[in-house]
């Protein structure tokens, strides 16, 4: 519901909607987006690691899929990070280059925040796989965006985190929308 929200929003005033979508898997929302919107001129962009870009690319081709950073250098309607930033290490970077990438709107979901601990990283183990993650303090995080020109237009529930072992507090999914000012 949220995304269709995020997008609908974002596409009210564009003649074609131009989408950054990082961390964007095999490009789900691409297709939702198509669902939901099915007249919309939509110019969808996908950044994922080289081999998911690859399979996506079989899959659907017309997403344009990137395997660096370098299409956090161009300009975007709107910039989505779903459910990737906690696995970014540099994320404060790359959080910065996609607000600055954002035309008009900054859409991030499933992102894991604490409140009152600083910033920590927790091991997650999926189907045989270990990754690190972090769960990110708020004010710390959103005071990565301070100064980019965007203010937070809304927060959307999120389904609960799932628990983490030894967590010096437990995390929640959080999800906003921001908006560039003009």
């Amino acid at each position: 519901m949220s995304f269709g929200y995020v997008l609908t929003l974002a596409a009210r005033r564009c003649n074609v909607l131009r989408v950054l979508d990082y961390g964007g898997s095999f490009g789900g929302l691409f297709h939702a987006a198509r669902a939901m919107v099915p007249d919309l001129d939509l110019n969808y962009h996908c950044k994922e690691m080289p081999e998911v870009a690859r399979a996506g690319r079989d899959l659907t081709p017309a997403i344009v899929w990137h395997t660096d950073d370098s299409c956090l250098d161009q300009r975007y309607d709107l910039v989505m990070f779903n459910g990737s930033l906690q696995y970014i290490k540099d994320w404060k970077n790359v959080l910065r280059s996609g607000s600055h990438s954002a035309c008009e709107y900054l859409y991030l979901t499933a992102v894991p925040i604490v409140e009152s601990v600083p910033t920590f990283v927790a091991i997650q183990r999926h189907e045989g796989a270990v990754m690190l993650h972090q769960q990110f303090n708020k004010s710390e995080f959103f005071g990565v965006l301070e100064g980019t020109g965007l203010r937070l237009v809304r927060e959307f529930w999120q389904e609960d985190h799932p628990h983490v072992a030894r967590a010096p507090e437990q995390p929640s999914f959080y999800s906003c929308l921001l908006k560039r000012d003009h």
